[in-house]
């Protein structure tokens, strides 16, 4: 393995580190009064914070793994709509068959405690998974992980019209241990496959935008289904 290769995946192994931890130190002190007041607030900070700082030792900008912010409110604009555009159409595809083993899984496992929402809760929920849940992890795992894991292991198999590499199940797989790792629940394992397509959406667009947006309809949609079936 090359020096520069050596580099980008010591780079992702303390990062990834570094994050984690974190967010195990502060999800265990949830319960202090500060802390889990802010909990909301510091989860994001940590996913962009921790990244962004690696890259400014090592000379580098969000900008060059697929995260940037045009500069005009138009631009902006024309560009998140191809980005909402496979985002909804991944969710027309995958939403139904989810729904259908969701409902068969809900037959056997109960969490209990579901707790009805106004129609205004959801409204602030859409916001809160897109800025606070999902754009952020985006930005951490399929904007720095991914993308460094791309120079070490090009995309060069072909999935659905679009070059894809190891970097992409390799992400899945940290993204899946690390929301096991803070409760230590064996279903969240299984965000590994949503994983896999916000993987294939940021290879196909360039940015995380569209893996961000579905994602966040992931979220919300589980939200919804537990109301639903719980």
């Amino acid at each position: 393995m090359e020096a520069d290769q050596k580099k980008n995946v010591r780079d992702v192994v303390i990062v990834y580190v570094i994050a984690l931890v974190l967010l195990k130190i502060f999800y265990e002190l949830r319960k202090v009064w500060f802390f889990g007041n802010i909990l909301w607030l510091i989860v994001p900070l940590v996913f962009f914070l921790v990244p962004y700082f690696a890259l400014r030792w090592r000379g580098e900008s969000f900008a060059a793994y697929g995260v940037s912010l045009p500069e005009k409110i138009k631009e902006a604009f024309l560009e998140a709509r191809p980005a909402l555009r496979l985002a909804l159409l991944a969710a027309l595809i995958t939403f139904p068959p989810f729904t259908f083993l969701f409902w068969i899984w809900s037959k056997f496992i109960h969490f209990g405690g579901i707790m009805k929402m106004t129609p205004m809760a959801w409204v602030s929920i859409v916001i809160f998974q897109f800025f606070y849940v999902a754009l952020p992890e985006e930005l951490f795992y399929r904007g720095y992980i991914l993308g460094k894991l791309n120079k070490v292991l090009p995309p060069v198999l072909p999935v659905l019209k679009v070059r894809v590499g190891f970097g992409v199940p390799v992400t899945a797989v940290l993204f899946a241990f690390g929301h096991f790792l803070i409760n230590l629940s064996p279903t969240r394992l299984g965000v590994f496959f949503p994983a896999l397509i916000f993987g294939w959406m940021r290879e196909k667009t360039g940015g995380i935008l569209a893996s961000a947006i579905y994602h966040a309809l992931c979220n919300v949609l589980v939200l919804v289904l537990e109301q639903l079936f719980f």
